[in-house]
């Protein structure tokens, strides 16, 4: 079957799951789609700088193995981007530093990999911030090229945000998957720690780094999940949770309200969406709301994760300081030259705080709530630089382990796009999923992220 142009270029934006069906039906082929994202690509990448790394002889030669092969994969013929901190057989990584530039791993990391065996196309490397930190390199925010994308993140979720590709691999390590997807406008994925192996991916902390997942609605995220998660019987443990916590038993949804001790720092825009999306939640069939105060422990937790992450990122990037320190952004250097004045001790203490906190959350959701509800970002990206400290809860649910997806659901006054989050307790990533389908289908939440158009 041949598709029309206008069906092509519609089924080029359209949610990665809606291509792969597509593709292993027949309706269109891997390398007849592949041409017409390519040609969005060149057109778009340009005004965003999104992907670093492109090769679209290598885009066209994947997708015309696949229609020569097995097109039974459930990515089949979705190009996805990958964060260029992850190793990839083809294209450099690169890690956003000049220190590594033209580095080639020579193998992909463990979910890339995963990625090509269910039939996905490696489409390209996504801009990273320096060592997936916070110096920002060249991407741009495509609803105002005057404001940031939220650092280390922001190729994925702008890759996916102006449908380039439909889906990416980003990385968490305090808000570097939601805050970017908030800010760009699109769904986004921080699952369990430890649900994803890291094999073949840049580290930067033993305790934080987690693997992002980005696209155009909630089942892109869920398919993803599936085809990267460890499973099977070398993870027991997780395997039962997973399963024990993927759906709400025979009672209403508790759903839990969090305004957080940040809430009156966020703009007045965003404290009454937020309300009017609380009383929208509790007027939802199925669904009760409730108010969740957060342990006392979840004040400190942008000092705990300086505790955590800076001796880290002072252990692990030892070699590039030495090598050429000059080649190392200041704010970079700064970071380590804390981590530095931090003891072992003090970072042995730290990782037993994070474990508490990860109790004492877990305690929240004991007392019978299902999903915490609440802002992703203190509202739409800001103006010029990275702020130096986001005050927001991002690092709180990265320090406690939990699963968190970002619905792109906002506007503010500006028209730029910010989304609220949806937390579950760990390994209830499932349920997360469950409870965005009923959002959607209230209108609570969109089913697709709105395109951006870049400007």
């Amino acid at each position: 079957m041949t598709m029309t142009t206008a069906a092509l270029e519609a089924l080029a934006v359209a949610p990665g799951w809606r291509i792969a069906d597509a593709v292993r039906r027949g309706d269109v082929a891997a390398r007849e789609l592949a041409e017409v994202m390519i040609a969005r690509v060149r057109t778009t990448n340009p005004d965003v700088q999104a992907f670093v790394h492109l090769d679209f002889d290598y885009w066209r030669r994947q997708a015309t193995r696949l229609d020569e092969g097995d097109r039974s994969g459930v990515l089949a013929g979705v190009p996805i981007g990958v964060k260029d901190i992850f190793n990839t057989e083809v294209y450099p990584t690169e890690m956003g530093s000049p220190l590594w530039a033209g580095h080639k791993a020579g193998n992909d990391a463990r979910c890339v990999s995963y990625l090509r065996w269910e039939g996905g196309l490696i489409a390209g490397k996504t801009d990273t911030a320096e060592f997936a930190v916070h110096a920002p390199n060249q991407v741009r925010n495509p609803w105002h090229a005057d404001h940031v994308t939220g650092t280390s993140s922001g190729g994925s979720a702008v890759a996916v945000a102006t449908g380039m590709v439909p889906m990416a691999l980003g990385t968490q390590t305090a808000g570097s998957t939601i805050r970017p997807a908030s800010w760009c406008g699109t769904y986004a994925m921080k699952p369990s720690f430890g649900l994803i192996p890291r094999t073949g991916v840049l580290k930067t902390t033993d305790t934080l780094d987690n693997i992002g997942l980005y696209g155009r609605d909630g089942r892109d995220l869920e398919v993803l999940l599936d085809v990267l998660r460890v499973r099977g019987d070398n993870y027991p443990g997780r395997e039962a949770k997973l399963t024990e916590h993927g759906a709400t038993p025979g009672r209403p949804w508790r759903v839990g309200f969090v305004r957080g001790h940040f809430w009156d720092d966020a703009p007045d825009y965003v404290r009454q969406a937020m309300e009017t999306l609380s009383s929208q939640v509790a007027g939802s069939e199925g669904v009760e709301l409730v108010e969740v105060s957060l342990p006392e422990a979840a004040r400190h937790a942008h000092a705990l994760h300086r505790r955590v992450y800076n001796p880290c990122l002072a252990y692990y990037f030892r070699e590039e300081i030495e090598r050429d320190p000059t080649r190392i952004s200041e704010s970079f250097m700064s970071l380590v030259r804390d981590g530095q004045t931090i003891p072992p001790a003090d970072y042995e203490a730290a990782l037993a705080d994070q474990e508490q906190l990860s109790h004492e959350l877990e305690a929240v959701f004991d007392a019978g709530v299902d999903v915490l509800l609440t802002h992703s970002s203190i509202g739409s990206a800001p103006k010029g630089a990275e702020p130096a400290m986001h005050r927001d809860l991002n690092p709180l649910w990265t320090l406690a382990w939990l699963p968190v997806i970002n619905v792109p659901a906002f506007r503010c006054p500006q028209g730029l796009p910010w989304g609220f989050q949806l937390v579950g307790r760990r390994y209830s990533d499932y349920r997360l999923f469950r409870l965005l389908e009923r959002f959607v289908t209230a209108g609570i939440a969109p089913d697709v992220a709105a395109l951006a158009i870049p400007t």
